[in-house]
């Protein structure tokens, strides 16, 4: 009677041990369960700030350039034709809002005939700017302004009477002379702009600008300063560093 009491009681004390032991896996596996998933809410709340600072907060320099197509305004319009070319740029971020930079290029008008026989105007701009953007993230548009100096070289040919005295007939007699003319100026320039940058890939970026270009030319005959311009529209491609 007692043994079976006591091999009773041993039975029961082994089954409460390993009770005891299954509640404390279970407990221990529910704890690391908790954690685990702690630490994979963090990791997602990393990515999504992550994401939320955008592709601009990273990016420090950005350089490129593009095709350019320019619209002649006012008395500029009113010799040349519309004009083409390529730009540069090249920017870098003092701050994930605000880059600084230059821009050049090359941009070509043709003379329109009623001006000239022949002949281009061809300006290469030599601008530093400052490009203030409004959004940190996939895409960017921004506001800037752009100051320099503007090396213009203006090359027509136009056909002119010429009058003399015909020394057979001894009568005023009349010949057409073409004459070329080369004329090269260094000008001031203020560039207003404003465009957007579209992440295209993690170092590629689809670039569109348009700006007013406004250029001080010096008139020699009546001897005083002029202010052209040209609505410039440019689409390129710009490279993240």
């Amino acid at each position: 009677m007692l043994i079976g009491v006591f091999a009773l009681d041993a039975d029961a004390q082994e089954c409460f041990d390993m009770s005891l032991v299954s509640s404390a896996a279970t407990t221990v596996s529910a704890d690391d369960a908790f954690s685990m998933m702690l630490k994979k809410r963090k990791k997602k709340r990393r990515k999504s700030k992550r994401r939320g600072k955008g592709r601009g907060s990273d990016v420090t320099m950005m350089a490129g350039g593009g095709l350019y197509l320019g619209l002649p305004m006012g008395e500029f319009g009113k010799s040349t034709k519309m004009g083409m070319g390529l730009n540069l740029d090249a920017d870098y971020f003092v701050m994930p809002e605000l880059a600084l930079g230059v821009s050049t290029g090359l941009h070509s008008f043709k003379y329109k005939t009623d001006f000239a026989d022949d002949g281009s105007f061809r300006m290469i701009p030599f601008m530093l700017k400052g490009s203030y953007y409004f959004m940190e993230d996939q895409i960017r548009p921004y506001v800037g302004l752009g100051l320099g100096l503007n090396f213009d070289q203006s090359k027509f040919e136009y056909t002119m009477p010429h009058y003399f005295i015909n020394p057979v007939t001894s009568q005023m007699d009349t010949v057409m002379l073409k004459t070329k003319v080369v004329d090269k100026t260094t000008d001031f320039g203020l560039t207003p702009m404003a465009g957007v940058v579209i992440g295209v890939s993690d170092n590629l970026n689809l670039h569109f600008n348009a700006k007013y270009e406004m250029f001080f030319m010096k008139n020699e005959i009546e001897d005083k300063s002029e202010t052209q311009g040209a609505i410039g529209l440019n689409l390129g491609l710009l490279f993240s560093f």
